[in-house]
């Protein structure tokens, strides 16, 4: 992998910004932090090929025996998570790297672990703060996420406008 800053990226979030607009991908990946999936969550991603992958950015390793071992072991004594988040939870420990997700127990977990989250909507903020996204997009991308997946509540929305205006206001 490059000496860039690397983002372990999960398959909800994944599922969410290829609902929303892919090309957040690319830009987060080209400009901010490589993108970084294990191949097993990458199975779980249907909307995504290895070439889009490519096209996106997003690296796809394979995690080893051992990782792979650990993250069932975690999985088989505690199953607040699925087997594929824990080893994007291995991933990032292992990579010393945040997590991006917009699962609540995943996220907690990582918290609780060390492990800085990243939430999806927190991605759109970052393209803004770097000058990749504009205002009037970054609202409609966050409003067409939190439109496109039944979990994310619109509380989650108005916080990103907060957000957003703080810094519009820089």
């Amino acid at each position: 992998m490059s000496d860039k800053k690397l983002n372990v990226i999960d398959a909800n979030v994944l599922i969410d910004f290829l609902d929303t607009e892919e090309n957040l991908l690319h830009l987060y990946s080209k400009h901010i932090s490589t993108l970084v999936t294990p191949e097993q969550v990458f199975d779980e991603v249907k909307q995504l090929s290895e070439s889009k992958s490519e096209q996106l950015l997003i690296q796809i390793p394979t995690a080893t025996d051992e990782q792979v071992n650990k993250a069932l072991d975690l999985y088989l004594t505690n199953r607040r998570n699925t087997f594929p988040d824990y080893l994007c939870y291995i991933f990032a420990r292992d990579l010393q790297s945040p997590l991006i997700t917009n699962d609540t127990r995943l996220s907690k977990y990582c918290s609780l672990e060390g492990i800085e989250v990243i939430r999806g909507l927190r991605v759109i903020l970052i393209l803004f703060e770097n000058s990749l996204l504009d205002e009037k997009n970054s609202m409609k991308y966050a409003k067409e996420m939190i439109e496109s997946n039944k979990w994310l509540k619109e509380i989650l929305f108005d916080e990103f406008v907060i957000e957003l205006g703080k810094l519009s206001d820089k």
